[in-house]
């Protein structure tokens, strides 16, 4: 009687546990298919990411107005364009906020706000509010002159009097000698100061791609793949969602982990 008891509770115990595997195994399936396109997702851009440098994924920049505009990323409050020849249109160049570009690209980003852009001489010069920065017709960087060289703070423009240059700042006039390098305190010049550039209207498709150029700069590819695959890309809620994916992947886990436990032990009897 107590050895019939004892199979009976036996054959219990196994029909629970095979009621328990069954309902596993339909859990199991079901979480494999939903979490298999995100594992392959997470794969793929996991080796995105960790190949980023490679794939110069880092130095690609975003060109979508979709994704900018997702990230926040503003257009400049300010776009200027200046030829600095009077006669053609040859070496052109754009002030955006206080970026100066090329036709080729960024030449340079300013601490300062840009204050004048004119060629002299055979050189350009760029004007800060604290600096002035030297560039080759080809726009090559040659020198930069700052308050340690003897340049004068607080420049609010630059003008020309026959050979004379002027800065004005915003107390005096300052006079330089023929290369820039020292300056005296001096009065306003009698004759009329004359400024070598010449700025010029923007169409507006060329206003548009100058501010999705500036725009781009400040996102690359590495940085949208990398928060698609933590769930930033989405905010909050992205981070909480790939959490619970998580969750879910260590709950099939655990599961597949005590089917197979289970299935070994009943081969083995």
């Amino acid at each position: 009687m107590h050895y019939i008891e004892s199979l009976m509770k036996q054959k219990a115990k196994r029909n629970i546990h095979v009621h328990i595997i069954k309902h596993l195994r339909e859990m199991h399936r079901l979480l494999g298919i939903w979490l298999a396109f995100i594992l392959i997702f997470l794969a793929v851009s996991g080796i995105l990411i960790n190949h980023g440098n490679s794939l110069l994924l880092d130095s690609r920049h975003v060109g979508s107005r979709i994704l900018l505009d997702h990230y926040g990323v503003k257009a400049p409050a300010s776009i200027e364009k200046y030829r600095l020849s009077k006669t053609t249109d040859d070496n052109v160049v754009y002030v955006i906020d206080d970026q100066v570009w090329t036709d080729n690209g960024l030449l340079m980003d300013s601490e300062q706000s840009i204050v004048a852009i004119t060629p002299w001489q055979e050189l350009i010069v760029v004007l800060t509010s604290h600096k002035l920065y030297l560039y080759t017709m080809d726009f090559e960087l040659v020198d930069v002159l700052d308050q340690l060289t003897g340049l004068p703070s607080g420049i609010k423009g630059i003008s020309f009097v026959g050979e004379s240059v002027y800065l004005q700042t915003r107390e005096e006039y300052w006079l330089s000698d023929d290369q820039l390098y020292s300056w005296q305190a001096t009065q306003a010049p009698t004759q009329p100061a004359v400024v070598n550039q010449v700025k010029t209207n923007l169409l507006t498709d060329e206003k548009a791609q100058l501010s999705l150029q500036y725009r781009t700069q400040f996102l690359t590819w590495e940085q949208v793949i990398l928060d698609l695959h933590s769930g930033r890309f989405f905010g909050q809620f992205g981070v909480l969602f790939m959490d619970f994916l998580a969750i879910l992947i260590i709950v099939l886990s655990i599961t597949g982990i005590y089917i197979w436990v289970r299935q070994a032990r009943a081969r083995r009897r």
